[in-house]
């Protein structure tokens, strides 16, 4: 009994040589997923995908429209407040980079749903106050913590090409989604991405695109016509019949129309295979996406 048959009646395990040729045989038995990594998450999951780039569009959309407002607590109650120094980092938020406040809410929840994590810091003026804020890329921040998990002593490790910086929780303000997941005490400080929890669909959606565009783009003529009389068609006469045709069957106006002739023509089908028609059929999936 050889390796291959035991890999269908489980007699004895497989060497890793075995496996590898299994894995080429086959390819993984598992579910295909994106990798697990933030920029695979923005690259794979936000910027090639139409669902979540939707999605999430219309999340930081619908938040950007909310009024913002400040208060102010007095001992009767609280009060509006029209002219602050929060005010004025709304107006110019970062004057470098030409950030408007809706800049800095939306790169805060593209980075916050896709990767599970946001990162802003702020430019002290004089005294406390925050003059400018920025938007840190969830991708390029580590986090580093001790192994204490009531004092973890938490800094972050920003780089960005041959740019570093390190920042302390004082500098930096992060939010995160709760990941319930974690084995150490860094871990515990990561957020949870959205598109991690839904990869296996956001991966079968990019697969469907693509299945779908590569038929559209490869499926060429749907039929041919032949000539089935005894004088076959001369090649002048061929070009003369198919202009005809376009002219006569194409076009929407030529929709449901008969169309007679006085040739004995065959037209012969180029049939879909079974896998275009399963494409076919989830095509409304992608209207409804």
């Amino acid at each position: 009994m050889n390796w291959f048959t035991n890999l269908f009646t489980g007699k004895i395990p497989l060497t890793q040589t075995e496996r590898k040729v299994v894995w080429k045989l086959f390819g993984s038995f598992h579910a295909n997923k994106l990798g697990q990594n933030n920029n695979a998450y923005l690259t794979e999951g936000y910027e090639s995908n139409v669902d979540v780039y939707s999605v999430i569009s219309k999340t930081y959309e619908v938040f950007n429209s909310i009024p913002q407002i400040v208060e102010r607590k007095t001992s009767e109650g609280w009060e509006l407040e029209e002219d602050t120094t929060i005010h004025e980092l709304w107006e110019k938020p970062n004057i470098g980079k030409c950030y408007t406040w809706n800049d800095i809410n939306t790169q805060r929840l593209v980075y916050l749903l896709c990767n599970g994590n946001s990162y802003m810091v702020g430019q002290e003026g004089f005294g406390s106050t925050i003059q400018e804020v920025d938007i840190l890329p969830s991708s390029s921040v580590t986090i580093k913590a001790s192994q204490d998990f009531f004092m973890p002593n938490v800094t972050y490790d920003f780089q960005l090409g041959t740019q570093k910086r390190t920042f302390t929780t004082e500098d930096l303000q992060q939010i995160k989604l709760f990941n319930p997941s974690f084995s150490t005490v860094e871990e515990s400080f990561y957020g949870l991405s959205l598109i991690q929890v839904a990869s296996r669909v956001v991966k079968t959606g990019n697969d469907r695109w693509d299945a779908a565009s590569v038929l559209l783009e490869n499926k060429g003529a749907i039929a041919f016509v032949t000539d089935r009389s005894n004088r076959p068609m001369t090649a002048p006469e061929s070009e003369q019949v198919q202009a005809a045709l376009d002219r006569r069957i194409g076009g929407t106006e030529n929709f449901g129309k008969s169309v007679v002739t006085n040739k004995d023509l065959l037209v012969q089908q180029l049939a879909m295979s079974a896998s275009d028609l399963q494409i076919v059929e989830q095509s409304p999936l992608g209207l409804r996406a």
